[in-house]
């Protein structure tokens, strides 16, 4: 879940303007290039994510509760002939954002 949460957690901050498109833009991508190197394909990733919610989640009761009306379409996300992920392979060529300087980094304080 580490690397979806990070693209969640960045597309949030932009839209909520607590950082511009270029720093989510750059955090994004290399969220994205870093799960591809860790993963090994969309259901391993997959699974991964659904581990990290159950770990926020607490128990698995609540885990439940919060999956009943998300199963049918993780289902369908990887298995169906229309999804993005059989569409899109997980090896997909990313682009590769060049290191950027101090300047232009995001700044956390």
């Amino acid at each position: 879940m580490d690397y979806a949460f990070c693209v969640l957690l960045c597309t949030q901050a932009e839209r909520a303007s607590f950082i511009g498109s270029v720093d989510a833009l750059y955090l994004k991508t290399e969220a994205a290039n870093k799960a591809q190197k860790e993963y090994t394909s969309w259901p391993e990733y997959t699974a991964a994510f659904l581990a990290g919610i159950q770990f926020t989640k607490g128990t698995d009761k609540a885990f439940r509760e919060s999956m009943k009306d998300k199963e049918a379409f993780i289902v369908k996300l990887l298995a169906s002939d229309h999804s993005p992920l059989q569409k899109v392979g997980w090896n997909t060529d990313l682009f590769v954002l060049k290191e950027r300087n101090e300047e232009s980094r995001l700044k956390i304080q």
